[in-house]
């Protein structure tokens, strides 16, 4: 039940294709590649010096930027260089901390990650300059970050 009603007939649709994948060997392969893309984004996040907000390992990222209009051309900016990334401001973050969020997909390759992060890390820097923060975790979340 979606909002106390059915599931709609697209809603069904998805939900037996990922069934499917899910009960095939499609699964594993999949997971290979997207635990690749993690890590290939990670490393480039970082090297970059993005002030991503963690390196956990997700396909889902947050790149900080600051004030909400920093951020806002900074999307503007993406999608000219052919790239779709959500806008984050307050209320959904706090007030000074907006930025935008990220994913990727097993649909997504190695050359589209790699110039996305090029992109962004070119743009945030005419935007923004060299951010002060590179991102927020511990020393122990870093270790095990690096260790994954």
């Amino acid at each position: 039940m979606v909002f106390s009603g059915p599931l709609h007939p697209a809603q069904l649709g998805a939900a037996i294709a990922s069934a499917d994948i899910h009960l095939s060997p499609e699964l594993e392969e999949r997971q290979a590649v997207l635990d690749h893309q993690i890590k290939m984004m990670r490393t480039g996040l970082l090297a970059s010096d993005l002030p991503v907000v963690n390196t956990d390992a997700t396909p889902l990222w947050f790149v900080r930027v600051g004030g909400s209009e920093q951020a806002l051309e900074l999307g503007r900016r993406m999608m000219d260089d052919g790239f779709y990334l959500n806008f984050a401001a307050f209320p959904a973050v706090p007030v000074g901390q907006a930025g935008l969020r990220l994913t990727h997909t097993v649909y997504h390759t190695g050359q589209q990650i790699e110039a996305m992060i090029e992109s962004l890390a070119r743009n945030l820097r005419a935007i923004a300059g060299k951010p002060e923060i590179i991102f927020d975790i511990s020393d122990h979340a870093m270790k095990r970050a690096e260790a994954s």
